[in-house]
């Protein structure tokens, strides 16, 4: 494997947990705002490593973030579970705010020069070859498919601009297709971040001149220990972002609300649909349901709200004095 088999492993077991878990649908809302936790620090992350680059990046970053989101919608629809050239044209020059062509120039990139990218004529050939082990569902995890686009993007550097935020979009993008948070890089590692790739592409760079380029990929299971670490660090973001969303779940109060007088169903689904709305208008993190099967009268909410809240909430709209409320931790 290109990951520490222990991270793997670690991984899916807490993905296991969270599948078998009947608060999903939250987590998938909190799945989602680390999603877009993902697109902010990637964007940041093209910033200078002082706090005066960085603030002045922020400041012009109103407009990048929207072409991000605008770029991850777009990936998130098309993405059928490979990724094509055509897919990547498409992110790109929506991260880019116009049309996108590959480069058509040969360019040394800034920070990274201890392997220089192909020449524009091999950026194709090199895609594909890329592109045919990240499409390999059989032999890889899914976080390793995703660093292996990560990595290998970045070193092909298909466009003039936009390549790492490309790279990282599209690393995440496989993540949430198998369900698996986004690998977030916060900006305060950048240079971290920036030394073990270049470290990765170093160790790439030794294996390919060793052989013919095809042959390097042919070996993708021989991998140097310096690719071995950059995938790693990726592996170990999408285990932070999996704690924080078990743990965001976790902290949430949970309440049992019982209607007196045996409510009927409908008067529950009336009841549950007050919280829904609650949450939903508030923006606020959690969730309600019923199960009228199991426990009639019954609404269990998890989420951002207090025992005063939820009595005013009912107390408001006709049920004064007749529930009850148990706060289960």
């Amino acid at each position: 494997m290109l990951i520490n088999l222990a991270l793997i492993r670690e991984v899916d077991e807490k993905m296991a947990l969270i599948e078998s878990d009947r608060t999903l649908d939250l987590d998938k809302i909190v799945r989602k705002a680390l999603e877009q936790d993902s697109l902010t620090s990637s964007g940041l992350l093209e910033a200078g490593s002082t706090r005066k680059e960085v603030r002045e990046k922020k400041k012009e970053f109103a407009e990048s973030r929207a072409r991000l989101e605008d770029a991850w919608k777009f990936a998130v629809e098309h993405y059928n579970g490979e990724i094509s050239q055509d897919l990547i044209l498409g992110v790109a020059s929506r991260i880019n705010g116009e049309t996108s062509p590959y480069r058509n120039i040969p360019i040394r990139v800034t920070g990274l020069d201890a392997v220089l990218p192909p020449q524009p004529e091999k950026i194709k050939l090199h895609l594909e070859a890329l592109l045919s082990h990240v499409n390999d569902h059989k032999n890889l995890h899914t976080i390793e498919r995703a660093g292996l686009l990560h990595l290998h993007f970045v070193r092909v550097h298909p466009f003039m601009d936009g390549n790492g935020r490309t790279a990282r979009l599209l690393q995440n993008l496989i993540l949430k297709h198998d369900e698996y948070p986004p690998s977030i890089i916060p900006c305060e590692e950048r240079l971290v971040y920036q030394s073990i790739l270049r470290d990765a592409l170093e160790g790439y760079r030794d294996r390919e001149s060793r052989g013919e380029f095809l042959d390097a990929w042919r070996e993708t299971l021989e991998a140097s220990k310096p690719e071995v670490a950059f995938f790693n660090y990726i592996g170990s973001k999408v285990h932070v972002a999996l704690e924080s969303q078990m743990s965001a779940i976790d902290r949430l109060p949970r309440y049992i609300i019982r209607l007196r007088n045996s409510a009927p169903p409908g008067e529950t689904f009336k009841a549950k649909k007050l919280f829904v709305n609650y949450f939903r208008a508030e923006d606020r993190l959690g969730q309600a349901r019923v199960d009228i099967h199991r426990d009639p009268g019954t609404i269990k909410v998890i989420g951002d709200i207090s025992p005063r809240a939820i009595q005013c909430i009912l107390d408001h709209n006709g049920y004064e004095g007749r529930y009850t409320i148990e706060r289960q931790k």
